[in-house]
């Protein structure tokens, strides 16, 4: 009446729906399981999944891959498809509205050490590829996700300060592993 109009809105309903189905949805989350799941989006802390039903969790960049120094980017790009496992489900709080899933792809992929676990033995002998050094040695490639470092003191030179002054990253070398820490996931090499 009065030529006055009235604008409505279902966002807020339809929002308010959402956010209760992700609940739901969050609630019969079981640690452990596996699904499938699309990329949202690539952070450089990780990768944004979308699990389905309004709810989504993060990969942290540690559960990305068994390799080190890999980059989110470097496994995925919006829109793929991930198989995922449910690590840990903190439902919603007075301070986080929408609660939190942390995932993992890299649990859903083969353990590199069992993988490759012939080469995991002491007095071993292989060629490697240096990935990077350091100024108390060499982190040496033995198999994708399997490194190991070599001690500058195996390097053969007294007045060395630095790894990089004997060796290269990439350079191809010989080495012998001495011990292997499966608890600590640590290998030395000579």
């Amino acid at each position: 009446k009065g030529g006055k109009s009235i604008v409505v809105s279902r966002r807020t309903i339809l929002e308010r729906e959402q956010r209760k189905h992700a609940r739901e949805r969050m609630k019969a989350l079981k640690i452990g399981e596996r699904m499938k799941g699309r990329i949202l989006d690539v952070r450089d802390y990780g990768l944004l999944v979308d699990l389905g039903g309004g709810l989504d969790g993060l990969v942290h960049l540690s559960e990305v891959s068994w390799s080190r120094g890999v980059r989110p980017q470097d496994e995925g790009k919006r829109g793929d498809e991930v198989e995922v496992q449910v690590l840990r489900v903190q439902p919603s709080t007075r301070k986080d509205r929408h609660g939190r899933v942390s995932l993992s792809i890299r649990a859903c992929q083969q353990d590199p050490w069992e993988t490759h676990a012939e080469i995991l033995r002491e007095g071993h002998a292989q060629k490697g590829k240096v990935v990077r050094t350091a100024e108390f040695g060499a982190f040496v490639e033995l198999a994708p996700g399997v490194e190991g470092m070599l001690h500058i003191s195996e390097l053969g030179g007294k007045n060395l300060t630095h790894a990089n002054q004997v060796l290269k990253d990439g350079e191809e070398i010989a080495v012998l592993v001495e011990r292997v820490d499966r608890g600590q996931r640590r290998i030395s090499l000579s």
